[in-house]
């Protein structure tokens, strides 16, 4: 187990190597490093006691408690300084500590099965969706939830399903849950799952005793999870998150729907193998993901384990955490691309036990029919499930060819790169005319990147890359020069067509407390500067937002 481990992070150690050489990518990352800054009691007891990025204008946008993510920057901050590469080593060795952990919960799970423990973390290692939160530091925070959750999960099924787990593991659990809980509140479902395992895999024959065992196996998660809000609602006034405007009944399940909708796609990402993104065709969707589900039972029902029980607890088990997240999703009414991060574990394990047993149902089934003492033809229930089974297999290799052909380890993903490249560009113009400017200024930026053309047109592509805002501007200059006193406004956004060489900055002074910043692209064709009351600068605008 050890060899195929090692073996699967080594795959997806290489497919996000190049991160290695990115410059800070993502929106939120250097807010985040500068307001994680720990240099003294005081400020490790603000960590625990403020809103994430406390002191900034990103609190009037929403509000979240994520004092062991802050923490995480606070270390990086103090190891590598300003270093991007620190950063992005930080990020890679999470995405590989949750690979290595996924595999093993699935061996646990599983009791030993090495094909389908290292093919759910080989799948889940170079899943394309993924390549919208580990490039970018700011987005660690699902990493580290998932690392939390899984070594959570871990200590409690390491001795084998339907077994009950010491009392030294529990605590331990209950803390690594805490700790997930402080990295992102998305974790949050974790006791729902934790009901789950006990309710799928005990050894108990009457419902009611199953359920109240269950009950007894998660009520100490469900405890830890009421703390947890009662502080967080202390902290924050609220539960928190963005402000939400009201909407009636039936936009809120019209959203719903769609939230369903692009969860399942982005699983699926970037084939759309059901064309799920027309109305009219979401039954067909539906439909062949319950085809898919008794598929799974009927293989499981044709595998079973040295008990003699048919497995099915397994993929059960997978079908409800995967449902878990997105029943997160529903009930805040809040979807991104960049936080399937947790949800694409049980789905690679899912689709992992589906595509090996079905293959060893198949060779199974043939040599049956193959053998000499059944010389009649199969019954037709068996060829039936036979050709259920091939269906299923099907389906579970194509969505696999497909995740690995556009996985980051086969094509390369620029944007993200990119976006830091720009970043870069500008803060070194930036950094030569900050120590010209007063001690106290207003500086209003206009044309400031926001997007690359070239890129919206293709697919698969990262489709929620973070760009510089005013705070994040903010946060740098804070960090290079501490106790300045300038003010950052960013007006109007561009959108140029690739990535320029390089940008320049043209400065006017507007008063003798106001400073206008220009950006304009070098070695681009572009039109001339947007005008800040433009349709188009608006609309950039409004794509920060």
């Amino acid at each position: 187990m050890w060899g195929a481990i090692g073996f699967v992070c080594l795959i997806g150690f290489f497919a996000y190597k190049p991160t290695l050489g990115y410059f800070f990518t993502g929106t939120d990352t250097l807010t985040l490093i500068e307001t994680a800054s720990v240099a003294s009691y005081r400020d490790l007891q603000r960590v625990f006691t403020t809103p994430l990025m406390a002191g900034t204008s990103f609190v009037e946008r929403g509000k979240f408690y994520r004092p062991i993510a802050v923490l995480s920057y606070a270390l990086d901050h103090a190891i590598w300084g300003l270093n991007p590469f620190g950063y992005h080593l930080t990020d890679l060795a999470l995405h590989l500590l949750v690979v290595a952990l996924a595999g093993w919960l699935v061996w646990f799970l599983t009791r030993g099965d090495l094909w389908v423990a290292g093919t759910a973390a080989a799948l889940f290692a170079i899943h394309p969706i993924l390549v919208e939160s580990v490039p970018a530091p700011a987005l660690r925070h699902d990493s580290l939830a998932a690392l939390f959750l899984l070594a959570a999960l871990c200590l409690l099924v390491r001795t084998g399903p339907g077994t009950s787990p010491s009392r030294r593991a529990v605590v331990a659990a209950v803390c690594s849950y805490v700790l997930a809980l402080g990295a992102k509140e998305t974790a949050i479902f974790f006791p729902c799952l934790v009901l789950a395992y006990h309710g799928v895999f005990s050894e108990k024959a009457r419902v009611r005793e199953r359920f109240l065992a269950a009950a007894r196996g998660s009520a100490i998660f469900f405890l830890a999870t009421l703390g947890y809000l009662a502080w967080r609602i202390h902290l924050l006034g609220s539960m928190g998150g963005y402000p939400e405007n009201p909407v009636s009944i039936t936009n809120a399940i019209a959203k719903s729907m769609d939230i369903v909708v692009l969860y399942f796609h982005d699983l699926l990402y970037p084939q759309d193998l059901l064309n799920i993104s027309a109305v009219m065709l979401q039954s067909r969707f539906i439909f062949l993901l319950v085809i898919l589900t008794a598929g799974c039972v009927l293989v499981g029902i044709g595998r079973r384990d040295p008990s003699g029980r048919t497995n099915v607890r397994v993929p059960c088990f997978l079908a409800v955490w995967l449902c878990l997240p997105l029943a997160v999703f529903v009930l805040s009414a809040t979807f991104s691309h960049r936080n399937m991060y947790v949800a694409v574990i049980p789905f690679s394990a899912l689709l992992s036990w589906v595509l090996v047993n079905g293959l060893r149902y198949a060779r199974e089934a043939s040599a049956r029919n193959r053998c000499e003492s059944c010389s009649e033809a199969p019954p037709a229930a068996s060829l039936g499930m036979m050709r259920l089974n091939y269906c299923c297999i099907g389906f579970a290799a194509a969505v696999a060819v497909s995740l690995m052909a556009s996985s980051p380890l086969l094509r390369h993903y620029p944007e993200v790169a990119d976006s830091g490249k720009i970043s870069s560009l500008f803060f070194k113009k930036l950094g030569a005319i900050v120590p010209r400017l007063p001690a106290e200024v207003t500086v209003h930026i206009y044309n400031l990147p926001a997007a690359i053309r070239h890129y919206e047109d293709e697919t698969p592509r990262a489709r929620e890359v973070g760009y510089l805002n005013d705070y994040s501007i903010k946060s740098l200059l804070n960090l290079h020069y501490p106790g300045n006193r300038l003010r950052i406004l960013v007006h109007t956004r561009s959108r140029p067509e690739r990535l320029p060489r390089d940008v320049s900055l043209g400065t006017e002074k507007r008063g003798p407390r106001d400073v206008r910043l220009f950006v304009s692209q070098v070695g681009m064709r572009d039109g001339p500067y947007l005008a800040s009351n433009s349709p188009q600068s608006r609309s950039s605008h409004s794509f920060m937002r």
